[in-house]
């Protein structure tokens, strides 16, 4: 990157942006775990779709075992990195709709899940397509758990916990 300065132009290093960074490596790390879980996944339960002269697959050693298990768990952890990564990197950006939810926002995460059930319950016998019964739900979810969250501040107690 070329910067001006005061004696004239000079060369320097690009700026970093960090949690862009964490994330790509995130999800480098994310998708290459994904693929050994379901290789050893694929490959370890029947064994008929591979054949080894190495491993018997129909009832796979403990080797097998302890690597799909680790293979699981770190891509357990790193998709955990990766979402804490990728919203890091749009936590500066400013979206109205998100700005004005973020007080409501842990009300909103305690309560959805009632309203969640119970509008799932009712939409299910409609025969309407699966996105307009996704929105449906999404949105009544979102607006009966903000509008609980908002009534229940009114009261003192509860307030100080959402």
């Amino acid at each position: 990157m070329l910067r001006r300065s005061d004696s004239g132009v000079e060369m320097t290093t690009a700026e970093r942006i960090v949690p862009l960074d964490r994330s790509r490596t995130f999800i480098t790390l994310s998708v290459v775990l994904y693929h050994s879980v379901i290789n050893y996944t694929y490959f370890g339960i029947g064994g008929d779709r591979m054949r080894s002269a190495l491993v018997d697959l129909k009832s796979p050693p403990l080797w097998w075992h302890t690597a799909y298990g680790l293979s699981f768990a770190l891509f357990c952890a790193s998709m955990t990195s990766t979402v804490l990564a990728f919203f890091l990197r749009f936590s500066k950006s400013s979206i109205r709709l998100l700005d004005v939810m973020q007080p409501s926002a842990y009300g909103i995460y305690l309560l959805h899940f009632i309203p969640l059930i119970w509008l799932q319950y009712f939409i299910s016998d409609p025969a309407w397509p699966a996105f307009v019964k996704f929105a449906v739900v999404f949105a009544g979810t979102l607006s009966l758990s903000w509008a609980a969250t908002i009534a229940l501040r009114w009261i003192p107690v509860v307030a100080r916990m959402i």
